[in-house]
């Protein structure tokens, strides 16, 4: 009895340690971006041109490209000397949640979108926000 334990206790350590031994030698290299699911956002208009002193409207779009999404965290950077944000807002939008409440700094020139979509969303052009701009001073941004 005790033989037959010791031959036990050797092949259980044999299977247990040849397939750990060969996972150590072996290795597997991944690109992380490779592995998450691409989505476009785009905003409409595109460009355009603005009386300075004058508001306009500047929504954001995301296009899945036929994945599912259930969460987003945009960062727009603008020039604070061209343009400031009147308003943003997430009243309109495809994210019930919006897991911080929309956000802006004109000081800085940006504004934050984190939100979700519970069970998640398929689409081609999903209206994540709107943001009301002032035109400050002309040239680009």
């Amino acid at each position: 009895m005790i033989y037959f334990f010791k031959k036990t206790f050797f092949i259980s350590l044999f299977l247990f340690l040849v397939p750990s031994l060969l996972l150590a030698q072996s290795s597997l290299n991944l690109e992380g971006s490779l592995l998450i699911p691409k989505a476009e956002i785009f905003t409409t208009p595109h460009s355009g041109d603005f009386l300075v002193g004058s508001t306009f409207n500047v929504s954001i779009y995301v296009n899945t490209e036929e994945n599912s999404i259930n969460t987003i965290n945009i960062k727009l950077n603008f020039d604070p000397s061209k343009l400031s944000i009147v308003r943003p807002t997430g009243g309109k939008s495809i994210f019930g949640i919006w897991i911080e409440p929309p956000s802006y700094n004109n000081k800085k020139g940006t504004a934050s979108f984190v939100g979700a979509i519970p069970n998640g969303l398929t689409t081609s052009s999903g209206l994540i926000a709107t943001v009301t701009f002032k035109a400050l001073s002309t040239g680009k941004t």
